[in-house]
């Protein structure tokens, strides 16, 4: 009898583990997705602090929430807050490995801090499990691209452009990785499909104007550089550039006003202090040639552009 009792009795805790714990979990799942759709309209509302609470209200309620995670992530990198973006995507990849989204992100977290090798891994993996995923492929090339690997990349803004046609940024980035290796024509071609898809794409403007500038065609580069700034009035690489083709005109005066629009524009900006220096040499003002070239020395040995480091050294007689 005692037997029996224990049985049915145990048959009842089954029972009731079978229902009831099922039904708990679902419970809390639910709860905690009532706290992630706050999150996410926190999110929209710009109201990050916020979200970030939610989202940790979720987690709280429901430990095993990827997205929950990823979605705290994404909120990190929004406030550049990157080491505590990459532990929730990290976490979110834990709960669930097939989270491809969450690879993709983390890994353009890592090329925000530099870290190309790793960002070049977590898009693979993206990649691996979800292998239309275009975006992905764009952002690999372009961290082929900073590795200096623009086979490579141009090979990734291809593959973006096969699953879509539009991506102005792919045909942009394509067209900078083939001006890497010096193929003008391909180069033309992709800045000139990014413009007509974006009209306002300042980037492409100011990169097409710099083939033109190394074909000498200094009408169209100017033509581009122009609209370049009309879209993007403080876009100081396009001021100086402009100021390149001036400069090799012989029109100085503007070429010294155009380099002084990049400095105001990106006060840091070495190459624009070079470039008005040699303007001021051209014109035998050495006076006001020397601080530039100076200043951009300073600035090279901060941002290590070594390129420009030896040409300073050198018109410095520092070599």
């Amino acid at each position: 009898m005692l037997v029996a009792i224990i049985i049915i009795a145990s048959s009842v805790l089954l029972f009731i583990f079978v229902l009831v714990v099922p039904a708990l979990l679902k419970n809390r799942k639910d709860r905690s997705q009532v706290y992630n759709n706050q999150g996410l309209d926190y999110e929209q509302n710009q109201e990050y602090s916020e979200a970030i609470e939610a989202y940790e209200q979720a987690i709280t309620t429901y430990s095993n929430s990827a997205e929950a995670y990823y979605n705290k992530a994404n909120t990190h990198y929004t406030l550049r807050e990157y080491t505590q973006a990459i532990e929730n995507y990290t976490q979110a990849i834990e709960i669930n490995r097939k989270y491809a989204e969450a690879y993709n992100n983390r890994g353009n977290t890592y090329y925000i801090l530099e870290e190309y090798e790793k960002a070049v891994e977590d898009y693979t993996q993206a990649l691996t499990l979800k292998p239309q995923f275009y975006r992905a492929y764009y952002n690999r090339g372009t961290a082929y691209h900073r590795l200096g690997g623009y086979e490579n990349a141009i090979a990734d803004y291809s593959q973006a452009l096969e699953f879509n046609t539009n991506y102005a940024e792919a045909y942009n980035n394509r067209g900078a990785a083939s001006y890497a290796l010096q193929k003008n024509r391909d180069v033309l071609d992709d800045y000139n499909l990014a413009i007509e898809i974006s009209p306002d794409y300042a980037e492409a403007y100011n990169n097409r104007g710099t083939v033109y500038y190394d074909l000498k065609d200094y009408v169209k580069a100017i033509e581009d550089y122009d609209q370049a700034i009309k879209i993007h009035p403080n876009y100081a690489e396009a001021y100086n550039n402009r100021g390149n083709v001036y400069y090799e005109r012989k029109e100085y005066d503007q070429a010294i006003e155009d380099y002084n629009k990049a400095i105001l524009s990106e006060p840091g900006y070495a190459e624009a202090f070079y470039n008005r220096g040699l303007v001021y040499q051209q014109l035998r003002e050495n006076s006001k040639a020397i601080p530039d070239f100076k200043q951009a020395l300073q600035l090279c040995e901060q941002k290590e552009n070594p390129m420009l480091y030896k040409k300073l050294q050198a018109v410095l007689g520092k070599g």
